[in-house]
């Protein structure tokens, strides 16, 4: 089964093959290889700040100042589930984890993005938006919602249960102070796929458009 390989998921393995090829393209290779170092980095002595993955109906919460966010804990997450289904709200995305991102889907996991429209209806669209849509219009498992969207939601479907994080932390690095909290819960995964799916079809409303959905 394809999700089983994130038993040994490790995200220094990611963006190998033709998606550095990809990277290069923008002048960004060598970045992107720094950028895989810190991930591996970070996910591997997270266990400092999560300790464990939370049991069932139980909500851990941290907080930190470290360069962290929600893509560290989904690394993190995946490490020891089988994912089945992913659902990522932010209100801005870094390219790198783009990439990353698109590794994932590229295995059979279906992966819908919420993001804010502000950053494809700009003057100067922001390029992690813009190859997120380039992407996406490849990668038929990656699914894009562009709206007027501030949450920062990650939850994800698996073999194991059903695991959720939020906070206050976008999908880009920063080291300001960020609190989260981390769910095992079935409610609260289809709390966020059920307004996903509700936004989705709303189609009518100013600066929103979607890809593959």
């Amino acid at each position: 089964m394809v999700h089983n390989c994130y038993k040994k998921y490790d995200p220094a393995s990611i963006g190998k093959s033709k998606t550095i090829e990809e990277v290069s393209l923008v002048k960004d290779k060598i970045k992107y290889e720094k950028f895989k170092e810190k991930q591996y980095h970070i996910v591997k002595n997270i266990d400092n700040v999560i300790p464990r993955l939370p049991n069932e109906n139980e909500i851990l919460r941290i907080v930190t100042q470290l360069r962290f966010n929600n893509y560290v804990i989904l690394s993190y997450i995946l490490d020891k589930i089988n994912p089945i289904e992913i659902i990522l709200t932010s209100y801005r995305i870094g390219k790198y984890v783009v990439v990353a991102v698109d590794e994932i889907a590229k295995t059979g996991i279906p992966i819908t993005i919420v993001l804010s429209s502000f950053f494809t209806t700009k003057k100067s669209p922001d390029p992690a938006a813009e190859l997120l849509i380039k992407k996406s219009k490849i990668n038929k498992n990656l699914k894009l919602i562009f709206c007027r969207n501030h949450a920062k939601i990650t939850t994800v479907k698996a073999e194991e249960g059903f695991y959720s994080v939020g906070g206050s932390g976008n999908m880009t690095g920063n080291a300001r102070i960020e609190e989260y909290w981390i769910s095992k819960s079935k409610s609260d995964f289809y709390f966020t796929k059920k307004w996903v799916g509700e936004i989705s079809k709303n189609k009518d409303k100013n600066n929103y458009f979607t890809y593959n959905i």
